[in-house]
């Protein structure tokens, strides 16, 4: 959530490095939940403003954790947020 709101307030190097903490942080603990919204989420900050990913092969593995651990837990919002991501994106 502070790698969010940091991305909202315009830090974008800050909001990245907040985020990949905290999908690492998730992983570890084995929290699917969280990890697939930190992944989208990270996914997200990645493509910046204009939709224009600034790197490719990271966001597409990214919204496929996160898809895949969505679908096996059955984590409706971040399925749509991975639809909505990867429609800017692609």
């Amino acid at each position: 959530m502070i790698g969010n709101l940091a991305g909202y307030l315009g830090r974008q190097d800050e909001a990245e490095r907040r985020l990949r903490h905290a999908l690492e942080a998730h992983r570890e603990v084995g929290a699917a939940h969280w990890t697939a919204r930190a992944a989208v989420d990270l996914a997200g900050c990645l493509l910046g403003p204009d939709g224009i990913p600034d790197g490719r092969t990271e966001v597409i593995q990214l919204l496929d954790e996160a898809r895949r651990l969505a679908e096996a837990g059955g984590y409706g919002a971040v399925t749509r947020q991975v639809a909505e991501i990867s429609g800017r994106a692609f």
